[in-house]
């Protein structure tokens, strides 16, 4: 469980006060104190129902960046550079992108970071996004 500082609480509307820890929805009561579970009364919160739709959606987005990706792989389909490092930032699309291996048909290594190459080359002519790459024979793009 995250400490209470790096969680972003909440308050409803009878002054409890809900965060998403960890993939559910946690509670504390109106003097601070964190609960096991979340009461019934504040299940029935205007704010529990827009925090458990979030993390349905957020499901929902998981699963279809995941869907996404298996469909490239299975089709081996080209993905570009630039479709990459757009997705790259949101952290449900590099859970499915990072570490698989790719290649410009001269470098192959594993998937590590998508940057924009400014104040620096990009991985191939042409690209202007910057592809870091672990490769096993520890080769990195030029």
């Amino acid at each position: 469980m995250a400490t209470q500082t790096e969680l972003l609480w909440l308050t409803t509307e009878n002054d409890y006060q809900l965060a998403i820890d960890e993939g559910r929805i946690v509670a504390r009561n109106p003097k601070g104190r964190n609960l096991k579970s979340v009461p019934a009364a504040v299940q029935r919160t205007t704010t529990y129902a827009e925090l458990d739709a979030l993390l349905g959606w957020l499901a929902a987005h998981e699963k279809t960046c995941a869907d996404t990706v298996e469909a490239w792989l299975l089709r081996s389909l080209p993905v570009p550079t630039a479709v990459i490092a757009e997705v790259w930032p949101d952290e449900a699309w590099r859970r499915q992108l990072q570490d698989l291996v790719i290649t410009d048909g001269t470098v192959t290594g594993f998937l590590r970071d998508a940057i924009p190459a400014v104040g620096r080359r990009p991985t191939c002519p042409g690209w202007a996004w910057w592809i870091s790459t672990v490769s096993p024979r520890r080769s990195t793009p030029s």
